[in-house]
């Protein structure tokens, strides 16, 4: 695990570099940081985050991730990685679930040598010491269309975050 500074990070913004495997078919996935995206009331989170008046608001945050050789869209043969998000302390449980089930984006670039992406948005409120991401690689039936890869899905891993200091690692099945 490396970690570069930021002059401009909070202790929810910082890189890190940790090898996660291969999360598709001769792909390797590496974690490279989490991302301050805004927060949960903002005009871009709010409906994603179900904000409404009286519940507490947050930093939405993203774990960026980076796949070695590029993905294209050919390689994914109906697979994805699926993440959930763990909190330590959690969440406000009476407004946010205990795990998190979060969406994604992804560059594919056409010709591009690497794909970079991100799982989130997700809260982290002020005073949370540890956040634990589950990865799984799973199969996604697409308009009816079954993969073309049926294999059962697959626990990658968990990546272990300790927001204080910025260490994380990977904890591999």
């Amino acid at each position: 695990m490396e970690r570069e500074a930021d002059p401009d990070s909070s202790p929810m913004q910082f890189s890190f570099h940790v090898d996660c495997g291969e999360a598709w078919t001769g792909h390797q996935l590496t974690a490279t940081g989490l991302r301050l995206d805004g927060v949960s009331d903002d005009a871009i989170h709010a409906d994603y985050s179900e904000h409404h008046a009286g519940r507490p608001v947050h930093p939405m945050t993203s774990l960026t991730y980076r796949v070695t050789p590029a993905l294209h869209r050919s390689d994914l043969a109906g697979r994805e990685v699926d993440a959930e998000i763990r909190l330590d302390p959690p969440a406000d449980p009476n407004h946010w679930p205990s795990v998190m089930s979060v969406g994604g984006e992804r560059d594919n670039t056409p010709g591009s040598e690497v794909t970079d992406g991100a799982f989130g948005p997700f809260v982290l409120p002020a005073g949370t010491r540890h956040i634990a991401i589950s990865l799984e690689n799973i199969s996604v039936v697409t308009g009816g269309i079954p993969p073309r890869d049926s294999s059962p899905d697959r626990y990658l891993g968990e990546l272990l975050i300790d927001v204080s200091s910025g260490a994380a690692r990977w904890a591999a099945p």
